[in-house]
């Protein structure tokens, strides 16, 4: 990602990777992409601003810079947990989810993870990359940001290649329990796609992050809450807090 001056405006440029250049296939399923994402506009969803070509670069997408970092940024550098802090970006990414999935037709994140969450000077955060990850030049991943990456695929997507809207769901349970836990514990994910192991969901020790995160995690895809649940119980329990502050 690059900083850059746009029509007056600071903004971030992600270049493509170098193969697809001139894949015709590949660049045209990318134009869909570009044309779902700048269709979308709400405040918790990075704003596309546009595309634009050079001979010594290629197509390059231009979109709302974000100065402050990214969700996995905040999850490797705090010293410790702020639940209402956690709470907002719960609420933030929940929100963005819902609108997505409020759609017509409904459009399915398919990538949701703490490096495509990211913050604005104020502290908002926001939803980007709809499923252009694979096409934005990057070094290869190691075998540790790899195992990162699989924490949030759920296991449909994991033992049938299957990604539906509660794919999404899954992926925001693990992103909660990661806001509220010290940080991701690696795990052998096939075997809790299987069945054979658990999400160690008891280390997050507020009752209320935990009850939730057990409704988007379930095996059973049709048992997983929606993100209008999701949104819900979120502000409820803000709306219970601030009563008891009260």
């Amino acid at each position: 990602i690059q900083k850059a001056e746009w029509r007056s405006l600071t903004i971030a440029v992600k270049t493509l990777k170098e193969p697809i250049r001139h894949a015709t296939d590949e660049i045209e399923e990318l134009l869909r992409e570009i044309a779902i994402w700048k269709t979308l506009r709400h405040p918790n969803i990075v704003m596309f601003l546009g595309a634009s070509s050079r001979p010594d670069m290629g197509l390059m997408l231009l979109m709302e810079y974000m100065p402050s970092g990214s969700l996995q940024q905040y999850l490797t550098t705090r010293l410790k947990i702020n639940a209402r802090e956690s709470w907002k970006i719960a609420l933030d990414i929940s929100s963005a989810m819902a609108f997505l999935h409020s759609c017509s037709p409904p459009v399915i994140h398919g990538d949701l993870q703490p490096e495509n969450i990211l913050f604005n000077s104020f502290g908002d955060a926001k939803i980007g990359d709809f499923g252009l990850s694979k096409y934005v030049r990057a070094t290869p991943p190691s075998s540790g940001s790899a195992q990162k990456h699989v924490r949030y695929l759920a296991p449909e997507i994991l033992l049938w290649m299957s990604v539906s809207l509660k794919s999404d769901v899954y992926a925001f349970g693990m992103i909660l329990l990661d806001l509220f836990t010290k940080g991701p514990k690696h795990s052998d994910y096939l075997k809790v796609a299987k069945g054979s192991a658990k999400i160690p969901v008891d280390d997050c020790k507020n009752s209320y992050a935990k009850e939730v995160v057990l409704k988007c995690i379930e095996a059973d895809i049709k048992k997983r809450a929606s993100f209008v649940d999701i949104v819900n119980d979120i502000e409820v329990f803000n709306n219970r807090e601030k009563c008891t502050i009260v």
